[in-house]
């Protein structure tokens, strides 16, 4: 296995030795060019994978977030209705305190 790869390694060697000078420099273009777009696909890939799972994780912690945005709605409510209602019998007191003055 080691000698085929090591014949292929020898043989792109022999091939590119044999190109014209502007031969080599196309091909070194062409092979810039596919490395680059490689690179791009493969970083793009990854930019999708990130952002599917950054998602998710925004979604999650929205559902948290509104989740606990109602539980504190309730509880506001409930003290609320207690303030109103306390509020309302320290009334009546007073008025009941200002009719037992007069």
């Amino acid at each position: 296995m080691k000698l085929d790869l090591l014949k292929y390694f020898t043989a792109f060697f022999d091939y590119f030795k044999k190109l014209k000078p502007s031969e080599r420099i196309h091909f070194a273009y062409m092979t810039l060019l596919i490395a680059s777009w490689t690179l791009l696909y493969l970083n793009d890939k990854r930019h999708c994978e990130n952002t599917i799972v950054l998602s998710a994780r925004v979604e999650r912690g929205d559902a948290l977030r509104t989740k606990d945005q109602s539980e504190y709605n309730k509880n506001l409510e409930h003290y609320t209705d207690k303030f109103v209602r306390f509020s309302e019998i320290i009334l009546e007191q007073n008025k009941k305190i200002e009719q037992i003055k007069k």
